[in-house]
């Protein structure tokens, strides 16, 4: 299939590749409608550990401290998804949900080469987003002194959690632009499926094909039983021109066939 005959099935099957596009549009409209918005309450931790200098190394014993900071960030954040810490937010402060539920709804992320820990909390209730993640905050900071060395870390809060104002899902306009793309490759798919199952000779080109042979003439359509003899009753007209050229046509192939005969 060329350029040319690609354009043409997606011009014949207009209809066919706009409804696949609309219906999947429609439908991821519908399901952003229908899914209950999610919100997400972020707070920000900064891991520092303390060390012990001798007078005049302060420096170095900082920049040592930073380093064995940034060397336990990773690990500190798996402790703040833990279920320890989960259930010990949830005492701080009950909800009503499991410790595992709560881990569900939490995610950690510690930035790359720095000694703060990014944690988000998402929930249906944006104001029990911001409380949860305060909580967890909270029942993090008062477990790590009971860390094997956590006696030598300080965690502190620099960034408290808000409640937040805008839900993170579902994301309607990103859904149906989805859709959109998602239901014109659909389309067109079945356009392109829906031309080569229809064995139909529609076109004269396809007769053609289908016959293996040229065509002599094509008479433009007329009511036979109001004009039998359209030739007659209307010897300008469309449809008595193509019967004159066609029967010239019939007439050449009769020369034709004479003359090879002939030889």
């Amino acid at each position: 299939m060329n350029l040319r005959d690609a354009l043409t099935v997606l011009r014949k099957r207009a209809l066919l590749i706009a409804a696949a596009t609309i219906v999947c549009a429609g439908v991821a409209l519908a399901g952003s409608m229908a899914t209950k918005p999610t919100y997400s309450a972020s707070a920000e931790l900064l891991v520092v550990a303390k060390t012990s200098s001798a007078k005049g190394e302060e420096v170095s014993s900082a920049y040592e401290g930073a380093l064995l900071s940034q060397q336990l960030v990773k690990s500190l954040a798996q402790v703040l998804r833990s279920r320890q810490t989960a259930e010990l937010a949830l005492k701080l402060r009950p909800e009503a949900m499991s410790a595992a539920q709560l881990q569900s709804q939490v995610t950690v992320e510690p930035i790359l080469d720095t000694l703060v820990v990014d944690l988000h909390v998402t929930d249906t209730d944006p104001a029990r987003a911001q409380r949860l993640a305060n909580n967890l905050s909270a029942a993090f900071i008062q477990q790590v002194p009971n860390l094997q060395g956590g006696s030598a870390l300080q965690v502190s809060v620099i960034e408290p959690a808000l409640v937040p104002t805008a839900p993170v899902s579902p994301n309607t306009r990103l859904n149906v632009m989805l859709g959109l793309v998602i239901g014109l490759l659909l389309g067109v798919a079945a356009a392109v499926a829906a031309e080569q199952l229809d064995t139909s000779v529609r076109t004269a080109e396809r007769l053609e094909g289908a016959v293996g042979a040229p065509m002599l003439g094509m008479i433009p359509a007329f009511d036979a039983a109001a004009e039998p003899l359209a030739i007659q009753r209307q010897p300008h007209a469309i449809q008595a021109e193509a019967f004159r050229k066609l029967r010239a046509n019939f007439s050449f192939l009769g020369v034709a066939g004479r003359a090879s005969a002939a030889r």
